[in-house]
């Protein structure tokens, strides 16, 4: 059984490695570029047992490094994409793949149907690994397009939570939203001369990966343009659900109002609501933009008196496939981002439960020295009790996660 897991590890490898050199190779015809980046999260650990208050506790260190190659090659009627990713991720503290200690990670893979990547060594407190994360062929008409590969899917309007969005969503404190990881799809659009168009999307996971006995997603989705109003319409099969959705866009004013609506139906019926506003204006030779949105989560609780000892299957399941970022029914989210230089930008996000009250305040620094290198640093402030979504969360009779002050950077270096 060894031998073969090593087999299987080395040919992940071979592969990886000879779709990044068949890319570099066609350079002479295409366009390449890289970027690495450095993060790192620095946070008091939770104490481990809740019987003892004297419990040691600790500062917990988590960093990662990243390495991507990106080939693109575009043509009139058809267009490349590879986007090949060395990984490095590293903890102070030993890893619990079980617990998430926050809900902005996913605990799972994204549980691609065609397995392109490797792990080069691994223990509890590091791994390293090289995978494929986009590999995308494009060719297209003036009515039709059709692409197949993998390759980011974008569905939905939500500025922080994103009930239409199930493929492999940024979870809502993520700075680096620059790339999203890919799913192994085929896509076809129609466009037509009024603007509308329609769109088929099937993705194919690994079903090894899942309780549900198809792990696929086939939908379709039609969008409408009506003067300045924008209109989507969703229907399809996501896992064992029924999925059906709308999105809209109108803008009144300087306002652009939004709203996002998801069903999911299976043995019941679970539905979600995104509502938003932004706005941007001038303040001080500077733009500040600003946004406000209401997140009705059905999946949600009211009360998590028991922490996460009792949560509904479908919530849990959501939360590991990386859907679902909130345990709450109710969630609050508001922010801005001024722009105090051509070099320098802050953001800042606050995210509450309007149930039990609790909140999450991060805010961050973007630094932009030259047009290859950027610099972010900031804090994440929770504020909460408890058994409250942003205070502290009891796992099990020992285990406690979320509720500590944390630091964070990132450098990014593009070539």
């Amino acid at each position: 059984m060894e031998r073969s897991n090593t087999t299987i590890a080395h040919s992940r490898l071979t592969c990886v490695l000879l779709l990044t050199l068949a890319a570099t190779v066609v350079n002479v015809w295409g366009d390449s570029r890289v970027r690495f980046r450095l993060a790192g999260d620095i946070a008091e650990a939770a104490a481990q047992n809740l019987n003892n208050p004297d419990s040691e506790t600790s500062v917990r260190q988590d960093y990662s490094a990243d390495f991507r190659y990106i080939f693109e090659r575009k043509a009139e009627r058809w267009s490349f994409d590879f986007h090949g990713l060395g990984l490095l991720d590293a903890s102070n503290i030993h890893r619990n793949p079980d617990v998430s200690g926050s809900i902005g990670r996913s605990t799972s893979e994204p549980g691609r149907a065609l397995n392109l990547s490797t792990q080069l060594n691994s223990s509890r407190r590091h791994s390293i690994g090289l995978l494929v994360d986009q590999l995308r062929f494009s060719i297209k008409s003036d009515r039709w397009r059709v692409m197949v590969g993998r390759m980011p899917v974008f569905w939905g309007r939500g500025v922080v939570y994103q009930p239409l969005d199930v493929f492999n969503a940024h979870p809502p404190t993520t700075i680096d939203r620059e790339f999203k990881a890919g799913n192994d799809s085929l896509v076809i659009e129609r466009l037509f001369r009024t603007g509308a168009e329609l769109q088929f999307l099937s993705i194919l996971r690994d079903n090894s990966l899942s309780n549900a006995h198809n792990s696929s997603t086939v939908a379709i989705k039609s969008y409408f343009p009506i003067a300045e109003h924008e209109l989507e319409f969703i229907a399809g099969k996501h896992y064992d659900e029924t999925i059906l959705g709308m999105s809209t866009a109108l803008p009144l004013g300087g306002v652009l109002l939004r709203t996002d609506i998801a069903a999911t139906c299976a043995d019941g019926c679970w539905r979600s609501v995104v509502v938003n506003a932004d706005y941007s204006f001038g303040v001080r030779g500077g733009i500040l933009y600003t946004f406000v949105e209401y997140y009705y989560n059905g999946l949600g609780v009211s009360k998590l008196s028991e922490g996460l000892r009792d949560l509904p299957t479908r919530l849990t399941t959501g939360i590991q496939r990386g859907e679902v970022f909130a345990y709450g029914k109710h969630v609050l989210a508001a922010g801005s981002s001024v722009t105090w230089h051509p070099l320098w930008n802050q953001s800042l996000t606050v995210l509450a439960n309007l149930h039990d009250r609790s909140f999450l305040f991060q805010s961050f620094v973007n630094y932009l020295p030259t047009d290859n290198n950027s610099f972010s640093f900031g804090v994440r402030v929770p504020f909460g009790g408890r058994n409250e979504e942003f205070g502290t969360l009891e796992v099990d009779e020992n285990i406690t996660v979320g509720g500590q002050i944390g630091v964070f950077f990132e450098l990014s270096h593009y070539r």
